[in-house]
């Protein structure tokens, strides 16, 4: 039996193309779920942005806290960088 004869033989063609169409198919379903995956992650991340900003932005709006007071500061310096990545989760994707 020579090496071509194994070859054009319908059953080891139709192994062969069985095995490859598994492969294919694993690849391919592996590539989806990655991407599934990463944009649940990344809407995810812009909601935990969107919903902290607007706790900061309401602390800070609603409270007697003085602007001399140093969370006044601190919490409005993370509103500033809230604001920042909320522009970046929403227009250009959030960096993983």
């Amino acid at each position: 039996m020579t090496r071509h004869h194994i070859i054009d033989t319908p059953n080891y063609n139709t192994t062969y193309l069985n095995k490859l169409h598994k492969l294919l198919q694993a690849v391919n379903d592996k590539a989806a779920y990655t991407t599934f995956r990463n944009n649940i992650i990344k809407r995810q991340k812009g909601k935990n942005y969107q919903m902290e900003s607007d706790r900061i932005n309401g602390i800070l709006a609603n409270s007697a806290l003085s602007q001399t007071n140093p969370n006044y500061q601190r919490l409005k310096h993370r509103a500033e960088e809230l604001k920042k990545l909320g522009a970046k989760a929403f227009d250009r994707g959030i960096d993983e």
